[in-house]
C-alpha cells in the first residue's frame, strides 16, 4: 500500500469502474492496491487492466482478487504487453477496447 492523492471525482455514483494500473515486478502498483481499499467499491462492477512490459507473472489474479476482496465484482482483468508497437496502435486507434455489457 501507500499513500496516493484524493480522486477529484465522485466514484460513488457510478455502477461500473475500470481500474488501470502498471505492472511492477509481477504485482499491481501500491498506489492500485491503496486506491482499492480507500474507495468504497462495494456493490460496483469493476474491470482490471494492467500493463506490463516482459513477464505479467499473477497480476491479473491479484488484482482481481483485491477488487472483490473489496466487496465489488471483477468480471475481466485484460492484460497488455506494453511495447511500443502495442502503444502506437492504441495511439492511432488500430487497437481499441471496448466493454459490452449486454
Amino acid at each position: 500500500s501507500s499513500d496516493i492523492r484524493p480522486v477529484h471525482c465522485d466514484i460513488e455514483r457510478y455502477e461500473c469502474l475500470v481500474v488501470a494500473t502498471p505492472v511492477w515486478a509481477g504485482s499491481v502498483t501500491p498506489a492500485m492496491n491503496d486506491f482499492l481499499r480507500e474507495y468504497e467499491i462495494t456493490g460496483k462492477k469493476v474491470y482490471g487492466l494492467l500493463v506490463y512490459g516482459s513477464n505479467p507473472k499473477d497480476a491479473a489474479k491479484l488484482l482481481q482478487e483485491e477488487i472483490e476482496k473489496q466487496g465489488a465484482t471483477c468480471p475481466n482483468v485484460l492484460s497488455i504487453q506494453g511495447s511500443q508497437a502495442s502503444m502506437d496502435d492504441l495511439k492511432a486507434g488500430r487497437t481499441v477496447f471496448a466493454i459490452d455489457e449486454q
